[in-house]
Formats: structure tokens, C-alpha cells, sequence
């Protein structure tokens, strides 16, 4: 189902600009890449959310936790 999900935030993204839209968008595609195990998108997409809305700190929480999971490999 994780490719469902991607597909359907990335459909979000695309027909809307709304700031909020995107920070839920790229936070689903970082957890939806994070479960499949692609952690260099899952990191890609954090990031986005949380440049996307800076004073929701869950996505940054994830975009550091898994780049300190990925540098300590």
C-alpha cells in the first residue's frame, strides 16, 4: 500500500500550493519512504516538510533522527 500513498501525496502536491497541503504532503512521503526503507528519500522528504512549515517540528525531528541513522552507518 505504501505506493497508494505516495501517489496520493504526491497528487496533493501537485494541485496545491497551500504551504500546510505540502508540509502534510512531504511529511506522509518521508514516513511512506521510511517504512519502505528508502531512507535517502524518507530524509529528502522530511526536509521539505519542515522548510514547508518550520514551526511544526515532528518533520525535523524525523529529517535528523534518520540522517544521524544514515551517517552512523
Amino acid at each position: 500500500r505504501y505506493p497508494e500513498a505516495a501517489q496520493a501525496a504526491q497528487q496533493g502536491l501537485a494541485l496545491s500550493p497551500d504551504p500546510h497541503l505540502a508540509y502534510f504532503a512531504h511529511y506522509v512521503l518521508g514516513t511512506v519512504y521510511r517504512r519502505a526503507g528508502s531512507l535517502d528519500a524518507a530524509i529528502t522528504e522530511f526536509r521539505k516538510a519542515y522548510q514547508a512549515d518550520p514551526d511544526r517540528r515532528e518533520a525535523r525531528g524525523e529529517y535528523e533522527r534518520l540522517l544521524a541513522q544514515l551517517n552512523a552507518k
